[in-house]
């Protein structure tokens, strides 16, 4: 029999689980949807491959000036001069020492040894002691009359490889729970909706700080796709701050090796820690666009150099250990590449007439290309 309950009666006296639960009809994330990388690679290049493994190959000119080589120095009337690279030279290309100003004829090269023999003084800037170290710059080749044609001299293409890795996220919810109501709407629906989510932030963490790898020791293969930093990390421009703040002078001292090649946009993935920093010393110099546009469906700031623009996307991959990291991209030099057949897709009800459950799976074989690493840049040890 149920106890009485005399006097003024109030909420603490209501009989446990009696009181109906206010409760939103909605669960809140905290970690949104918002992988900027992906939604900027998913507007641009796509290709799909034919093999686990694809490739492309790249292709630079011919240099166009070298370094001398010497214990100490060239007096004005040696003729046989070491430098860094003598690959890039032919018989008949004329040279300027860019400390005398002095121009030599090359009438011999050996690219083996890295050794040139020069005509000194071909013009009228007199033969001078030229120093170790001195910029050799190549002019152009000046052929004699009734020349026969010289050889060939071509650059090497260098061919670069990748591998597609396989992604998979499943949901597998009993019929039991899939029918009844819960807040936030179907479980089922909500949990699909969460793996996508980490599905898409598992592919961009690979895409950026990935390393390609096969392993054959296994019952079968498996396979990762190498990010954005595996192929810049050797080429191109880094700038480390070493445990520093990010300084307006060293900012843009990396933006004129990232903007070396090509004066086209680039993109700079990192964290608000980084961005912040910018946005501080470019304040004042109005540097930075007002406001926030959108491009490639992200948002980004726009910071304004005399070398090119360079937009600023504040992505949560770059917190905890990339906190103090950055990535400039030429976007357009990136492919997102996929297996014929085996694009990134959901399955729904993989699971057999006689199981008694719902199994929904997200999968794709997938990788990523990216061209010419100087293009690129890598910012490191921002703190």
């Amino acid at each position: 029999m149920a106890g009485e309950k005399r006097g003024i009666f109030d909420t603490s006296m209501f009989e446990t689980d009696i009181e109906k639960i206010d409760c939103r009809d909605e669960i809140f994330m905290l970690q949104p949807d918002d992988e900027p990388f992906i939604a900027i690679l998913s507007q641009m290049n796509k290709f799909r491959t034919i093999k686990t493994e694809f490739m492309w190959f790249e292709d630079d000119l011919l240099g166009n000036y070298t370094q001398l080589n010497m214990a100490a120095h060239a007096a004005a009337g040696i003729t046989l001069l070491t430098v860094d690279d003598a690959g890039i030279f032919m018989e008949g290309d004329i040279i300027m020492d860019e400390s005398t100003g002095e121009t030599m004829l090359i009438t011999n090269v050996d690219p083996t040894n890295n050794k040139i023999v020069v005509i000194r003084s071909f013009g009228t800037i007199a033969a001078a002691q030229i120093d170790d170290g001195d910029y050799l710059y190549k002019l152009g080749n000046a052929m004699q009359e009734a020349y026969t044609t010289p050889e060939s001299l071509v650059t090497a293409k260098s061919k670069k490889t990748n591998f597609v890795q396989i992604f998979s996220k499943s949901v597998q919810i009993s019929n039991t729970a899939d029918a009844e109501e819960t807040y936030g709407g179907k479980r089922r629906n909500l949990e699909r909706k969460n793996k996508a989510i980490e599905m898409k932030r598992d592919i961009e963490s690979q895409f950026l700080w990935g390393e390609k790898a096969e392993n054959l020791s296994s019952a079968h293969p498996r396979r990762t796709t190498g990010g954005i930093y595996e192929f810049i990390k050797t080429n191109g421009p880094t700038l480390d701050m070493s445990s520093a703040a990010l300084t307006e002078t060293a900012f843009e001292g990396w933006l004129r090796n990232v903007f070396l090649y090509s004066g086209a946009d680039r993109y700079l993935f990192t964290g608000p820690l980084v961005a912040s920093q910018i946005s501080q010393f470019a304040s004042d110099k109005q540097r930075i666009e007002a406001g926030i546009t959108t491009k490639y469906g992200v948002k980004v700031r726009t910071y304004h150099s005399t070398l090119g623009d360079i937009h600023i996307v504040v992505d949560r991959h770059f917190i905890g250990p990339h906190a103090g990291k950055g990535l400039a991209i030429d976007v357009k030099q990136m492919w997102y590449r996929y297996l014929q057949g085996e694009d990134l897709t959901i399955t729904l009800n993989q699971q057999s007439k006689k199981d008694h459950y719902k199994l929904d799976e997200y999968a794709g074989t997938i990788g990523f290309e990216i061209h010419n690493d100087k293009l690129h840049g890598i910012m490191k040890g921002v703190q």
